[in-house]
């Protein structure tokens, strides 16, 4: 009806008249005349947004289970891992991340550990990492 024109004026009707005679938002005329996308080809996936990071969590899972194995101790959490890490290693990344990897690979609990009473003993990093302590 669109391309159709008027007996009176001999000029095609307008979409907008169509639209408002056919009680159809315009909006809808355009997306069915925009051409279909193809089904059999699928969207591409969305990449990892922000910064890309330093280093690709297959490797930072290899340093983790490095660490683990060097480690004297047995049982250790992602608190002394990442800090382990970031003192000997020199591998920065964040602590929520580094919990993510290793519940992701290592089946970590989603909750655990215990809580700490407030004023517990402090404890040298760098000491705790050599091994010393």
């Amino acid at each position: 009806m669109a391309q159709a024109t008027s007996p009176v004026s001999g000029q095609p009707y307008g979409i907008r008249r169509v639209c408002q005679f056919w009680d159809v938002p315009r909006s809808s005329f355009y997306a069915a005349q925009a051409p279909m996308r193809q089904s059999a080809v699928p969207a591409p996936t969305p990449a990892r947004r922000g910064p890309k990071p330093a280093i690709t969590d297959e490797a930072l899972l290899a340093a983790i289970k490095r660490d683990l194995e060097t480690s004297p101790w047995t049982g250790e959490g992602h608190r002394k891992v990442w800090v382990c890490l970031r003192v000997r290693d020199g591998i920065r990344v964040s602590r929520k991340r580094l919990l993510r990897v290793m519940r992701e690979n290592m089946g970590l609990p989603r909750f655990g550990g215990h809580g700490y009473a407030a004023g517990a003993a402090e404890w040298n990093a760098a000491a705790f990492c050599s091994g010393v302590m």
